[in-house]
């Protein structure tokens, strides 16, 4: 409302110094045209008066038959010129009456323009001013409005941003969690068929080692080995095998894997033992075969260890091994190869304590060939 009030103002201010300025152009242009009336009739009477003046000077030269003549001789040319000033006198003076008139109405008409502009001018700006105040409040109610909006939305924005950045975090951990199960799960079961091929290799090669195939089982065995070099039961197979092929350095290579392996398996700890005895190193083989006693009390470790005590001349102990071999053993056995070794040493220490005991036990035993050392393995 008090808009549209100030707009009225303004307006009819502006219209009425418009026309105030409209009737002032049309006075000047009245009092223009009149000055250019009263001057244009000044200009003719002083035309008119040189006129008179030619026409006199023209008699006066008639008169005197001379155009050269001297005014101060020539009583009618004195009485012309005399008129002549006079009215050239009067018309000067006219005329600058008429323009300081002239000038004075000008002056004041311009004061009086500039004056009604004066105090429209400031009106006007102020009523402009004010008309334009509330706008311009408004427009920055508008813009602080817009600029809490946008920090609104900024803020929005960021709490979005971070709750996608959460939930992004949170998804890559699932699928990384997802990827590991899955890996976990695939090598799971890629560990499963490596298991279940070794085992095939395994199987294969203890068929070949009952048959005294030992080169056959061999090549199978490096095979499971190729699959999984840490195969605890395929470097104790292939061990054996090269142990039954004399060839105790390769053999004594796979067996020490395995023991580092599991240094704690009977089975391992009995076939170093057997080892040593063939390379001559019988305390060693002694040491790993009471080991392998402590870890399971087996009638075959009892007789390996009898060989030991044997080949190593300590018959007291080689006694007391072969008792507790006799009274392990379902069908205390010796392998005929080492009936002929066993023997050979008894014969040769006749005279030591605990021999003529010992080839008592030995008389005993069934005598079985190699052949047959895998019978329970069948």
């Amino acid at each position: 409302m008090s808009n549209k009030k100030c707009d009225y103002n303004c307006s009819t201010i502006v219209k009425w110094a418009v026309g105030a300025t409209g009737i002032l152009g049309l006075v000047m242009l009245l009092m223009l045209i009149t000055y250019h009336c009263k001057v244009t009739s000044i200009l003719d009477n002083s035309i008119k008066e040189n006129n008179k003046i030619i026409q006199s000077i023209e008699v006066i030269s008639k008169k005197t038959g001379k155009h050269y003549f001297v005014v101060k001789n020539n009583d009618l040319l004195k009485n012309t010129d005399n008129i002549h000033k006079d009215n050239h006198s009067d018309f000067l003076q006219q005329y600058y009456i008429t323009q300081n008139n002239w000038l004075n109405i000008w002056l004041t008409i311009l004061a009086i323009i500039l004056g009604i502009l004066a105090i429209a001018a400031p009106i006007i700006g102020m009523r402009f001013f004010d008309s334009k105040k509330d706008d311009i409040d408004k427009l920055i109610n508008e813009a602080k409005g817009l600029q809490k909006q946008l920090s609104k939305s900024l803020k929005s924005s960021d709490e979005t941003m971070k709750d996608i950045e959460d939930r992004s975090k949170e998804v890559i951990k699932e699928l990384q969690e997802d990827s590991m199960k899955g890996n976990t799960y695939l090598n799971k079961i890629i560990e499963q068929e490596k298991r279940k091929e070794v085992q095939e290799y395994t199987q294969k090669a203890r068929r070949y080692i009952i048959n005294h195939k030992y080169n056959e089982a061999i090549d199978v065995l490096t095979k499971s080995l190729e699959i999984d070099s840490n195969d605890l039961l395929s470097l104790n197979y292939i061990g054996f095998c090269y142990y039954r092929l004399q060839d105790l350095d390769t053999s004594l290579e796979f067996m020490n894997r395995a023991m580092s392996l599991n240094p704690k398996d009977s089975s391992i700890l009995n076939l170093l033992g057997s080892l040593y005895i063939q390379l001559e190193q019988y305390d060693k083989a002694i040491n790993y075969l009471k080991e392998a006693i402590s870890v399971r009390d087996d009638d075959s470790y009892h007789y390996n260890l009898s060989e030991a005590y044997i080949k190593n001349r300590d018959f007291t102990q080689a006694k007391e091994a072969l008792n507790i071999f006799m009274n392990k053993a379902k069908n205390p056995y010796i392998f005929n190869d080492d009936k002929d070794d066993w023997e050979g040493i008894l014969n040769s220490s006749k005279k030591m304590k605990h021999v003529s005991d010992i080839k008592n036990i030995i008389g005993k035993l069934a005598v079985i060939d190699r052949k047959d050392e895998f019978s329970d393995w069948r």
